[in-house]
């Protein structure tokens, strides 16, 4: 039914006799791509509607933390936001995986280290102690270490991210929900080559001898880039190249990963 409205909207802007083509195209956009809830253009090409299609995406989660939990999650997606981190980003800087910040944005079971504790207050210029913003008391006991139930709601679309947090809690009186929305980052320039020789020298020079984390290896190269920032993304993919090629292999410890230098190569 929502791809025969769609259908019938599209069919209206484009002109009588046009409504059999569109279910066409309707159909043909939710199979190759899982659709239902998207834009079509006012363009008559066929092609132009595979090319501008802008979906919205939707995901629900839930999770049972207590106020100081969730007030520290929230107050790291703010951070992230505020910074122009993407999530991907920071994960790959604190030496985990995507799923794992997911999980731990999206009310999962996992929590932080100290050391992740330590990166985010480079990364973010601030610390994750954050001031209760919830009423901790109710009929003069403190609930506020006592687990709940929150939900979340993830939408995405071709400009931005927008989360929602509903909780239990009451903030003077009143219980609301948080949103956040987060921008779309623009496409960064790629620096693949220039961080590849990077990565080489540091190789040749021994400093991949060790095992370094990835905010260490980032550190060094910011050094080295001073003129502008370091693109985290084509970093990633540079190191994940050189593990490809034999260059450099990755270790794991504690749920974090590491790389280093192959001992034939360094001797």
């Amino acid at each position: 039914m929502i791809l025969y409205n769609k259908a019938i909207l599209c069919s209206k802007i484009q002109g009588n006799g046009q409504l059999k083509r569109c279910i066409k195209h309707a159909f043909w956009i939710s199979y190759h791509t899982g659709l239902t809830d998207f834009c079509f253009p006012k363009s008559a090409s066929k092609k132009q509607m595979e090319k501008t299609v802008t979906p919205t995406l939707r995901s629900t989660y839930s999770g049972l933390l207590n106020q100081h939990e969730f007030l520290q999650r929230l107050h790291f997606m703010r951070s992230r936001i505020l910074n122009a981190y993407t999530a991907e980003e920071v994960a790959f800087l604190l030496g985990r995986t995507a799923n794992y910040i997911r999980d731990y944005e999206e009310l999962g079971p996992v929590k932080l280290d100290t050391e992740d504790l330590i990166n985010h207050s480079y990364l973010f210029k601030d610390s994750l102690q954050v001031q209760d913003t919830f009423e901790r008391k109710k009929d003069n006991m403190d609930i506020s270490y006592e687990k709940r139930m929150l939900r979340g709601m993830r939408v995405s679309s071709a400009t931005e991210i927008r989360y929602e947090f509903i909780h239990p809690w009451t903030r003077y009186g009143v219980c609301t929900p948080f949103i956040l929305t987060e921008p779309l980052k623009p496409s960064q320039a790629n620096q693949e080559a220039q961080l590849r020789g990077i990565l080489t020298n540091l190789m040749r020079n021994g400093y991949l001898a060790a095992s370094r984390s990835p905010m260490e290896i980032y550190k060094e190269t910011k050094k080295l880039i001073s003129f502008c920032p370091v693109e985290i993304l084509s970093l990633k993919r540079v190191l994940y190249q050189l593990v490809q090629t034999g260059k450099l292999i990755v270790k794991t410890h504690s749920d974090k990963f590491y790389f280093k230098i192959l001992p034939a190569l360094h001797s």
